[in-house]
């Protein structure tokens, strides 16, 4: 399979998962289930186009074609085999170093983004909470801080920047879908 075939497949499961996830589990109030329905979806779609079933799959038996080797130089004399020209401008490499060029300035977006939570930390915002990894960040000043902490730290117990990264990580490889900036603001 090639990287363009899977690539493909990927993003149609990530899309019918999606779609499958809006219709029928959105209005849904079970967030532990919706979650993990939205990171199984993700990880179903990097993972299915590797299974073949082969049950489902017909095989056809061929016969054996016996040609001579006079057979093969009467069918080529008869055909012209032109040389392809060095003029013709390869569109699929131009679209692979669009995709690369693409996947290459997510993955800075995406060092970017662990950056400036680094610089979050250490310099803490006085109106602001959020926590990543195992460390959270509460202002002292907020209305219901108490609340907000125990929030806080349920998305540090629940490893929810694990969710994220992952999704970023997919957003890398399929940065051209539209479906997976609906992921990450799900």
């Amino acid at each position: 399979m090639s990287w363009a075939h899977y690539l493909l497949q990927v993003n149609i499961y990530l899309i019918i998962f999606y779609c499958f996830y809006k219709l029928l589990l959105n209005k849904e109030t079970y967030f532990g289930l919706n979650r993990l329905y939205l990171v199984s979806s993700g990880i179903f779609s990097l993972a299915i186009p590797f299974l073949r079933f082969e049950l489902f799959s017909e095989k056809i038996v061929s016969n054996k074609l016996y040609i001579s080797v006079s057979e093969i130089n009467t069918v080529v004399n008869n055909y012209a085999i032109l040389p392809q020209t060095q003029e013709q401008y390869d569109w699929g490499r131009l679209i692979v170093i669009i995709y690369l060029l693409g996947a290459f300035i997510y993955f800075l977006n995406f060092l970017y983004q662990l950056f400036t939570i680094n610089q979050l930390f250490n310099k803490p915002d006085e109106n602001g909470a959020f926590s990543f990894l195992n460390k959270k960040s509460v202002a002292a000043n907020l209305p219901e801080r108490a609340t907000i902490d125990l929030h806080e730290d349920i998305h540090v117990k629940q490893l929810h920047s694990l969710d994220v990264i992952f999704f970023e990580i997919i957003g890398i490889i399929t940065w051209f879908n539209p479906v997976i900036y609906a992921y990450k603001k799900t």
